[in-house]
């Protein structure tokens, strides 16, 4: 084979599981972080900042860590880049909040929490 020549790879990559996948992101994005992202950034709230970006949910413990949908707050996108800029702890000292009790007050409350309902 000449030098630089594409070696000729076989079959194609797989797909992603298309299944796994739609029950993953059920169980990381669910109604409860729809909900989540259609509030208002808690941050901006607090500081009485008028929010400029869109709200995401943010995952207040992360996924590989653990994090469900329980584990998410609202936060504005430049807020959510600080949160993992700086760290939790820093994050709420800075802004005197405490992210985690926001959001499972906000999974309390939530009409998908299933657990709480029952």
């Amino acid at each position: 084979m000449k030098r630089g020549a594409m070696k000729s790879r076989g079959a194609p990559l797989p797909k992603r599981n298309a299944k796994r996948l739609e029950k993953r992101r059920a169980e990381e994005y669910g109604p409860h972080a729809a909900l989540v992202a259609h509030m208002p950034c808690h941050v901006c709230m607090t500081i009485g900042e008028q929010q400029m970006t869109r709200t995401v949910p943010a995952h207040i413990k992360t996924r590989g860590g653990g994090g469900k949908a329980e584990h998410v707050a609202p936060l504005c996108v430049l807020h959510e880049i600080e949160w993992h800029q700086i760290g939790r702890d820093t994050f709420d000292a800075k802004y005197s909040v405490r992210m985690r009790r926001v959001a499972l007050r906000l999974w309390r409350t939530s009409p998908h929490n299933q657990k709480e309902a029952a």
